[in-house]
């Protein structure tokens, strides 16, 4: 039985948020230069978003099954704990939690395809980018509408802070919080 069955998927109870790599924090494309090398697109606004969770409080992973030295270097860039050529996600979030005193229940997990499900159904709230396979949008309790690598992050960890309470804080950084709630009310055009 998964974490996620019989309950309620809270995403207020979320303490923890794990990310796929491959389609998630980038696009699903690999680009090769002249020379062999696997080049990477990331969106800068994911990672500044997980640098905000992580202020915040909001714990944050990433769990990849490929190994991509760009990835790695993203990571080390963010400050963000990342593990790669993961063959067992759900066991690799598992002891990351444990580790850290969350139950499964407490963590969330942005994925986009097949080899995202086992962890997916494992954890308390599953989210799935925009662009995801129909079987993890199934397995999903929220769903981004930003595609993997053009903001899907961001938009997850937005809405886990709103959910939280905790988006105030990120606004109030950037005396931004006036202007959301105008946003919000739509007086902007």
């Amino acid at each position: 039985m998964s974490v996620s069955e019989g309950a309620r998927p809270d995403p207020s109870r979320v303490r923890l948020v794990g990310f796929d790599a491959d389609g998630t924090l980038t696009e699903r494309g690999i680009f090769w230069d002249d020379h062999g090398k696997g080049l990477r697109r990331f969106d800068v606004r994911d990672g500044i978003a997980m640098q905000w969770a992580a202020r915040a409080g909001l714990a944050v992973v990433v769990i990849s099954g490929k190994d991509s030295p760009a990835l790695g270097a993203r990571l080390e860039e963010l400050g963000v704990p990342g593990f790669q050529g993961v063959l067992d996600k759900p066991a690799c979030l598992e002891t990351f939690a444990r580790e850290r005193g969350i139950p499964l229940a407490d963590c969330a997990f942005l994925g986009d395809d097949l080899p995202d499900v086992p962890v997916m159904r494992r954890v308390g709230y599953p989210m799935a980018v925009a662009d995801a396979h129909p079987i993890v949008h199934a397995v999903a309790a929220w769903h981004a509408t930003s595609p993997g690598g053009y903001g899907a992050a961001r938009e997850a960890i937005e809405h886990l802070l709103q959910a939280s309470g905790r988006w105030a804080d990120v606004l109030a950084r950037y005396d931004a919080a006036d202007l959301a709630l105008g946003a919000a009310a739509g007086t902007f055009e």
